[in-house]
């Protein structure tokens, strides 16, 4: 029986995938590949935005050329401390607050909060009742639309539009 190895060396492992990986041409661009053709325009898209859609025949054969030494000169070369920007990010405080606040968004589930919140802020800085009305009217075409896990959202947002709608009417009275 095999003993097992004390500590996980992956190169075996990392040099059989790759190799698999190579000979399945799995770099390499295919123009006869059987997948849809608007993955395909997508493909020709993104190399046309590198200067033209042609470099999709060339561009994995580029790629291999690249070398360690090639990345390590770039690297001494762009990655100075001259060049560096240091970006910091942090979360608003109000953010967990606003959704205590609103007990209806706050039900909501987390990953949903942030965008009933920012849609909602939206629906009550639009100051056009036609707008509302129009924006209303699409929300009722694409309820049935609706995935089960977003439905609690799309109602509240919907709620909301419908008040804010309301309230602006009532104004004009």
């Amino acid at each position: 029986m095999n003993e097992l190895p004390k500590a996980y060396e992956p190169t075996q492992v990392e040099q059989k995938w790759y190799r698999f990986w190579l000979e399945q041409r799995y770099f390499h661009a295919d123009a006869h590949t059987p997948k849809a053709p608007f993955s395909i325009a997508i493909q020709l898209m993104i190399y046309d935005g590198f200067g033209d859609w042609r470099y999709i025949n060339t561009y994995a054969e580029e790629v291999d050329r690249v070398t360690a030494a090639d990345l390590q000169r770039a690297a001494k070369q762009y990655l100075t401390k001259e060049n560096r920007t240091v970006g910091i990010f942090l979360r608003k405080t109000g953010d967990a607050a606003a959704a205590a606040d609103d007990p209806e968004i706050a039900a909501l589930p987390a990953p949903a909060q942030g965008m009933a919140r920012q849609q909602i802020a939206r629906i009550q800085a639009e100051t056009d009742p036609a707008k509302l009305r129009e924006g209303l009217a699409q929300m009722e075409q694409a309820k049935a639309q609706v995935p089960p896990e977003m439905k609690p959202v799309f109602e509240l947002i919907l709620k909301r539009a419908q008040e804010r709608l309301a309230a602006l009417e009532g104004q004009k009275k």
